[in-house]
């Protein structure tokens, strides 16, 4: 299983297919706290390994630790956005 892991997750085209299957569900959830930023913290992911010529030296699980840390920062500013937005107290307010 390791050695599937190793081989496949420092191809930048599947980080892409990640951010797309990632952003589709988005489209079915609509939070914005799970599955946008882990969407876009993929596609930072393969512009990382697109642009990295060290990537291969990189361990797997550390690419892993840096995508959730990126995806953790994301919904943190999401929903710091998302609650400035909606300031409207009354609920029967439309």
């Amino acid at each position: 299983m390791i050695s599937f892991i190793n081989y496949w997750i420092y191809f930048y085209q599947v980080w892409l297919i990640f951010a797309v299957i990632f952003l589709l569900l988005e489209l079915t959830d609509g939070s914005l706290i799970v599955f946008l930023p882990m969407g876009l913290a993929a596609a930072l992911m393969s512009i990382f390994i697109l642009g990295s010529s060290y990537s291969s030296t990189v361990s797997w699980y550390l690419l892993i630790l840096i995508w959730s840390v990126i995806s953790v920062i994301i919904s943190f500013f999401l929903s710091k956005i998302w609650k400035k937005g909606s300031s409207n107290k009354d609920i029967n307010n439309y």
